[in-house]
């Protein structure tokens, strides 16, 4: 297995979707509690990247040992079976991700508190179960909700917890303060599932899934992933009209026509090896300026 292969195999392209969740919870941590730990901080991103690595392998895996579309998905599409890796030396890599990111989080949890574990718990089961059994997370019309809460809400919730284990995260108005940040990455992160299915109808019909796309027709799921944008965005209006953002996150607005851009591209051409990349970068682009507008706002204003 060579490096390129690997990060396929990690969907390395898509880490966005959680180190920019991760920077975003440093940024709430530090705008609203005023509290940063920078070694602690290393050690939870390295958690969660391993954990991430892990379901991402995972869900290659379990995809390949369901595959009911042999002659055409498992040996020509998926990556393991495209590449004839070698199943051992993957559920060693899993296993060592896994246990790794384990260990860190055990860590953590003595540092912090049992909260940080029963999110931890949370993630996991989602993560696993995401892929496993005879109907996943992913093969269900709850696939898009499960991915964007999971990456685009408990990753900021989780690291905002652990830089401040005594600050009360768990009150309502501190939740609200997270999700409401948290809510353009919930969006962002479950139309990136949600192109994929789009894109994947046919492929998903052949092997029994049944995602959203399926239940909603094309056109009504292109309509539902406009407007789920829309809400993306008018979130962000919210969050600085009730100061849980800084007036500095309407920066973000400047990716507006690239994200119309890119959606008219995936409608068009609704492929994923055309168009599903321009939904990578609707998303890498929208959390840069995210994180990018809140860091320069912490930086020179705060």
């Amino acid at each position: 297995m060579n490096l390129k292969i690997f990060l396929e195999l990690i969907e390395f392209k898509a880490k966005a979707a959680s180190l920019f969740p991760f920077l975003l919870g440093v940024c709430i941590s530090i705008y609203h509690f005023n509290s940063f730990d920078l070694n602690i901080a290393i050690i939870l991103y390295l958690a969660m990247f391993l954990f991430n690595c892990f379901v991402d392998i995972w869900d290659n895996y379990m995809d390949y040992k369901n595959a009911i579309d042999e002659e055409h998905y498992k040996v020509k599409t998926n990556v393991i079976g495209r590449e004839n890796l070698n199943i051992k030396q993957l559920e060693i890599i899993m296993a060592i991700s896994f246990l790794v990111s384990f260990s860190l989080g055990i860590f953590l949890v003595s540092k912090t508190g049992i909260e940080l574990l029963f999110l931890g718990l949370i993630s996991f089961i989602v993560g696993v179960w995401y892929s496993y059994g005879k109907r996943p997370i992913s093969s269900t019309p709850f696939g898009e909700i499960a991915s964007g809460l999971t990456m685009g809400f408990l990753i900021p919730l989780i690291t905002v917890f652990t830089l401040n284990p005594e600050r009360h995260v768990f009150e309502i108005s501190n939740l609200w303060i997270v999700f409401l940040s948290s809510f353009i990455n919930i969006i962002f992160i479950s139309n990136l599932l949600f192109a994929n299915n789009i894109c994947d109808m046919d492929e998903d019909r052949k092997n029994g899934r049944v995602t959203l796309p399926h239940i909603l027709g094309f056109k009504n799921s292109i309509l539902l992933f406009k407007f789920a944008y829309i809400f993306g965005f008018l979130s962000v209006i919210l969050a600085v009209f009730t100061k849980v953002y800084p007036i500095s996150l309407l920066l973000v607005f400047i990716c507006i026509p690239l994200v119309v851009k890119n959606t008219i591209r995936l409608e068009k051409t609704p492929i994923k090896l055309k168009s599903f990349k321009y939904i990578i970068t609707n998303l890498g682009v929208m959390s840069f300026l995210q994180v990018l507008s809140f860091g320069v706002y912490l930086m020179f204003f705060f």
